[in-house]
Formats: structure tokens, sequence, C-alpha cells
């Protein structure tokens, strides 16, 4: 009897250890990202993809970021005259309450997220959609709906545009679904505290079922999801040091730019490293309408003089890429323009022809990592050494936005550089250096490249839209404004018993079609 109990407890161990894990424990990339009270889609910015256990777009995206899959929007058909864009919508989908999805969650949806009064709301939300028919008299005030978005059955939904707009499927593609019959009674003006996003309502695989502030977020399979019942029961997004929760195996997944994290994972020895193209660029901005910025052959010393591999090699690891385009690597990216290569001599050539009086410029940044400042120090080292003296400073995220699009412009043109960064997925952000954009970081003053972009963001073709985009970028490539630097690639840090079935894994940063459904563990 003794024999057979312990052999009975044997099988019952064993039976445990070999069962399927059912929950799936993830990070946010402290300090980047935090657990919030709520859960909104309305201002989360598209950079924390976690949304998307809770929510559907219409569209997902590839992992090189185009709209292609066809989500919660079976089919779409684009007019001749590229104005008007009609969407079949996928029957049989619930919500998590129950309810049925139809064409009027989806104008709900986007009409809530382009609201006037919503505070903080995500921008990229709004170039998609600011051409539609009526646009302009909603966020005015002036009209109650968007005329341009029709229902014209409960699955069919029609956009009439002003003219064509090449934003537009990338907009289907980031505006999360959220069920009308909730989100039309609440108010614009308070959605941050508002108690329904502590428990919002999606179509996606998971429900949320408890938020724990600066601590978790804690998630439950929704077994209807449309695509099927998701593999995994449970899962978290704990707000821990990812260094720590990889040293100790607490974390089964999480994404990273940090090569501490990678390191504590390769010792750990129960991770896969998983390397995905870059969802971002480091960048330097200034105006380039006032000395010594004014002169291109000052702009170009400027890159000539830093060694770019040994900067991605000693602080990235060579985890990075060097940048040639102001565009994140992928499908519109100019691949056509080759990066600078280091040459301090020529670099020293460029300073002197230039005219630099050897003025004390600044050097300036707003991030709060460790690492940034001891960047900042070898780029201070590399020009140094070919004569241009720099000074370096941190400055808070609001105050770098005031010294190169607010109020203190005065404090930064012909006296500073913004070490920034870019993490536009669509052309269209090129718009910003254009010289009616009330942005224009540059004050460049090109009309060539006015037209280029304008022909970008009216034409919906891809193809296209890609030629002038090119163009656009080949221009700012001869400006050398701004500067493109490097790329860090995202690194998906995953416990190798997980299975994930999207190759690449392009991580949460935006809301790729991850197939969150079809993840499970495997094995031990």
């Amino acid at each position: 009897m003794k024999r057979f109990l312990l052999l009975l407890m044997a099988v019952l161990f064993v039976t445990v250890l070999f069962a399927a894990k059912d929950t799936l424990v993830m990070t946010v990339p402290v300090p980047e990202r935090s657990v919030v009270p709520t859960y909104n889609p309305a201002f989360i910015d598209e950079g924390n993809g976690f949304w998307v256990f809770v929510y559907d777009t219409l569209i997902g995206l590839t992992p090189d970021l185009k709209p292609e899959i066809p989500l919660l929007a079976e089919s779409w058909q684009i007019s001749e005259d590229q104005k008007t864009v009609t969407l079949k919508l996928r029957k049989g989908v619930k919500f998590h309450d129950g309810t049925i999805f139809t064409a009027k969650d989806v104008k709900a949806s986007i009409e809530l997220v382009v609201h006037p009064k919503v505070a903080n709301r995500n921008v990229n939300f709004l170039p998609p959609f600011q051409t539609l028919v009526g646009y302009d008299n909603f966020v005015s005030g002036k009209a109650s709906e968007i005329e341009g978005i029709q229902i014209v059955d409960d699955y069919t939904v029609r956009f009439v545009f002003t003219k064509p707009n090449g934003t537009f499927l990338l907009g289907l593609a980031i505006v999360p679904i959220m069920p009308a019959e909730k989100i039309k009674k609440l108010d614009p003006m308070k959605l941050a505290g508002d108690e329904y996003f502590k428990k919002p309502i999606g179509t996606g695989p998971y429900k949320l079922v408890e938020i724990k502030e600066g601590e978790y977020y804690k998630f439950e399979a929704f077994d209807e999801y449309w695509r099927g019942k998701p593999k995994i029961k449970y899962a978290y997004i704990r707000q821990i040091d990812p260094t720590l929760a990889v040293s100790k195996g607490d974390a089964d997944f999480l994404c990273t730019y940090s090569i501490d994290v990678v390191n504590a994972a390769k010792q750990n020895g129960n991770y896969d490293i998983l390397r995905a193209s870059p969802t971002r660029l480091q960048v330097f901005r200034f105006f380039i309408d006032t000395p010594p910025f004014n002169d291109v052959r000052f702009r170009r010393a400027l890159i000539y003089a830093i060694d770019f591999k040994a900067i991605i090699e000693r602080f990235y690891g060579g985890y990075a890429k060097q940048m040639s385009t102001f565009m994140i690597p992928g499908y519109w990216e100019n691949k056509t323009l080759p990066p600078y290569e280091y040459d301090p001599e020529k670099a020293k050539k460029l300073v002197k022809e230039s005219g630099y009086d050897g003025r004390e410029l600044e050097l300036l940044y707003y991030y709060t990592d460790l690492t940034t400042p001891q960047i900042m120090t070898a780029i201070q080292y590399y020009w140094k050494q070919v004569g241009i003296n720099v000074k370096i400073r941190y400055v808070d995220a609001p105050t770098a936005t005031a010294l190169v699009i607010g109020n203190l412009q005065d404090q930064f043109r012909g006296k500073a550089i913004l070490y920034a960064a870019n993490a536009a997925i669509d052309p269209s952000f090129l718009e910003a250096f254009t010289t009616a954009h009330t942005w224009d970081f540059l004050k460049m003053n090109s009309s060539i490249y006015n037209e280029l972009i304008r022909k970008g963001y009216e034409t919906v073709d891809p193809a296209t839209r890609k030629v002038y985009y090119d163009q656009a970028q080949a221009i700012l490539y001869r400006e050398t404004a701004p500067i493109p630097l490097w790329a860090p690639d995202i690194l998906n840090v995953k416990k190798k018993n997980l299975k994930i079935p999207v190759d690449p894994f392009p991580g949460f940063w935006y809301p790729v079609d991850i197939r969150l459904h079809e993840w499970e563990f495997v094995g031990k």
C-alpha cells in the first residue's frame, strides 16, 4: 500500500509538473510605461500595444507595419476616385458582455478617439480621419457626428472623404473598437478617470478583470473570442523591474531595448531572445535657418565625426542599425540612401569650410535612463575632436517640446541640438517638415518637398505613396536635416517553453496582429 501511495504521488507530481501552464506573466517596460488605474484606448498612445489583450481593430498590421490583415473588417473596397472606402464587417463577433458587434460600434469608436474634448488624445488617431466629410464640423462642435462615417447596414460602413487620404487604412488598424451602447454614455472630458475603463469591454481575446495601480493588470481568457478560445487562461502585465524579473525567471515574456535585460535573460538560461525590427529611431533636431546650422557642411560634419559602429556596439550590444532616413526601418524606409561613414578628417575639413566660429552649443536630451548621458558624453568627445564645442544639458520632456515647437524656440534656434526620437509608423509624419505645418521642426521652406508630402498624403495606393515619400526622404538626406542616428532593435525576451505563432515577432509596441489567442506553453 505504501509503495502504491508513493507511486501515485510520483505520478501526480509529474502530471502537475508537465501540465499546461495557464498563466502568462509579462512586464511593463519600466520606466517607459506604468500600470495606470484605467485602461482607456482613447488616449493610451499606440506605443503601448498591450491593449490588444482587450480590443480588436478593424484591420491588422503586418510585422512590417502595413495595414493589410482583415480582422473585424472582412474586406474593404476603395472607389476609383479614392474618396470613398466601403467596409464589410465580420458577422457573429461578440463583445465581452455578450452583445453583438455591428457598424454602430465602428462609428462610435472612431468619433470617441478623435473627439476634440478628449484630453491627451492620441494625435496619431487624427490624420486618418481629418479629411472625412463633416470632420471639421464635428471637431468644432457644429455637428454631433461625423457625416462622412455612414452606416449602410449592420455590417457595412461607408467612409466618404473630401479628398483621398493615404493614412486612412492605418487609422483602421490602430483604433480599438468599443461597444457603442457603453461609450456613448461617457463624457469625453472625463475619460481619464471614468469607472468604465477600470473594466472596459472589447471583442479581444482577454477580459480585463482587475487593475492594481502601480502593480498589475490581470486578464482572463474570453472563451467566446471570434478567432477561437485562447490557449492560456490568465495573463498578467506586471510593473516590476524587467532585469530582476528575468534574472529570477518571474516573467514569461517582455519587450525591451535594454541590453541589461538581455544579458540577465542570457545568464538565466531559460529564455530565447527574439530580435525584431526597430520601431523607433534616435535623431538630432535643430533649425536650419540660423548659423551654424544653416550651412549643410556643418550639419554633415556632425555626422562624419561620430563613430556609429562603436556607439551601437558599446551602448546597444550591436542590437541597433545606423539610419540614413527619418523613417523607422521597414516598408516606408528609403533603402537606397547609404548611411554616412565615420570620417573625422572630412568632418574637420567641413567644419572649417562652414565658417563655424567655435561658439559653444548645447546638446540637449530628455531621457531619464542611465545610458543616454553616457551616449551624450561620447558624442561630445567625438565632436570635440573635430572642433565642435558642445555642453550637455538635461531638460524635461515638456521643456524639450517647448524648445522645438513651443514658446521657447528663441532659446533653441542656432544655439542647441536636441537628442530625440521618432516612432512614426506612417510616412505622413514627414508633413511636420513642410512650411505650413505648425510644428515645422526644420524651417526648410522647400516647395518641392511640400508638394511631395501633399501628394503622398492624398494617395491611397501604398506603392504610389512610397514613390513620393522616397523622394521626400531623399531631400532630407541631401539637406542632412534632421540627422537620423540609429534605430535600436526591439528585443523580445520569452521563456523557451512559450510558443508564439508570429515570426518574426514585432513586440507589443504597436497593435500588430500577434494572434495572442494562439500563444501557449509547451513542454516543461
